[in-house]
């Protein structure tokens, strides 16, 4: 008998979920046809929902606080563009290096978070990518400041993506993946785990779950995210500087995730969409489009505390009930009224 059983139920809901985030990068990218801006935007939400996807899975599902994906983004976008520019390593190997790069600062920052919890865990993944930022500014190989440019844009064996639409393809195609594999993740034995390990401890310890082994996994695994990411964000920009993955972007990071609904994984890629479109459409300066951000974050969370995604549920569950009392009414048929003759 196993612990955590699983079921169809919740595997059709996985790919359900998947196919519709597929569905709506479609939509988006037949509107968007033709206009260069806009296909780039989406590949730009596409890459960086990957980046979140890996935040949502270590605190939504694991809670543990993580405030340095931005330097596991780093991680991976440098050593990507490092491999491909002065070693000529293909580009998917070069995404290769870069999450297992970034897996191993995981590594390092899982072994830490063994000892730490709650505030001062979160207080020491933002001081490592507060550290990645001061090493990538650093004057050396990597550029410093200025960073690196002229990276290598998306390429399998010898077709190369240019066009915008074909970037806006291949991005989208790899956040469908991490999608997908995100969310048999969490609909697995694994991912029941993982939420046992969040809501008490204690009593994931008791039902033999391994604390230690299942903490630092998922901080490696959200690493691994993160350098994915990066390396692609990397080749989608063709240049990367340190200013791309401030402590502020990991904190933007986080707010997409919150946004979106803790632990959802259609809620994170709706959350990041948003966020970046606000990024986007705000006029002005940037820290405009963070005032808007931080005032829509508070109402959000003061009126939908569970985010995009209890929104969401929430309208599911409305339309289910009306559907159910339609479908109620028109099997019972006409009412019938009996009269007194009617009984005599």
């Amino acid at each position: 008998m196993e612990l955590f059983p699983r079921s169809e139920t919740t595997r059709s809901g996985s790919i359900g979920s998947g196919l519709f985030i597929v569905a709506l990068f479609v939509v988006f990218g037949i509107y968007a046809h033709g206009n260069g801006y806009l296909l780039s935007v989406g590949a730009i939400i596409a890459v960086t929902s990957i980046a979140s996807l890996g935040l949502s899975l270590v605190v939504g599902r694991a809670g543990q606080l993580s405030f340095g994906q931005a330097g596991f983004m780093a991680v991976g976008a440098y050593s990507s563009a490092w491999v491909t520019l002065d070693w000529h390593f293909t580009f998917l190997l070069g995404v290769l290096i870069g999450a297992v790069t970034a897996g191993v600062l995981g590594l390092i920052v899982g072994l830490i978070a063994l000892r730490l919890r709650g505030n001062y865990l979160a207080l020491a993944t933002l001081a490592t990518g507060a550290i990645v930022f001061g090493l990538l500014s650093v004057p050396g190989p990597l550029g410093g400041s200025n960073g690196l440019s002229n990276i290598p844009s998306f390429s399998i064996g010898s077709w190369q993506v240019s066009s915008f639409m074909g970037q806006y393809v291949f991005s989208c195609g790899a956040a469908a993946l991490a999608c997908f594999f995100s969310l048999w993740l969490v609909r697995s034995r694994y991912g029941l785990e993982l939420t046992a390990l969040r809501d008490d401890e204690v009593g994931a310890a008791s039902l033999g779950i391994k604390i230690v082994s299942r903490k630092v996994e998922i901080f490696v695994l959200c690493a691994i995210f993160g350098g994915i990411a990066g390396a692609l964000d990397g080749a989608l920009q063709g240049t990367i500087a340190p200013s791309l993955f401030t402590v502020s972007f990991s904190i933007q990071l986080f707010l997409m995730m919150v946004l979106g609904g803790m632990g959802s994984i259609p809620g994170t890629i709706f959350g990041t969409a948003l966020i970046l479109g606000i990024l986007q459409v705000v006029p002005g300066t940037g820290d405009n489009a963070l005032v808007v951000m931080g005032v829509l974050v508070i109402v959000a969370m003061a009126l939908f505390p569970g985010g995009l995604a209890g929104v969401m549920r929430q309208g599911r569950g409305f339309f289910t009930l009306r559907l159910s009392k339609l479908r109620s009414r028109s099997t019972s048929g006409p009412g019938v009224t009996l009269t007194n003759e009617d009984v005599q």
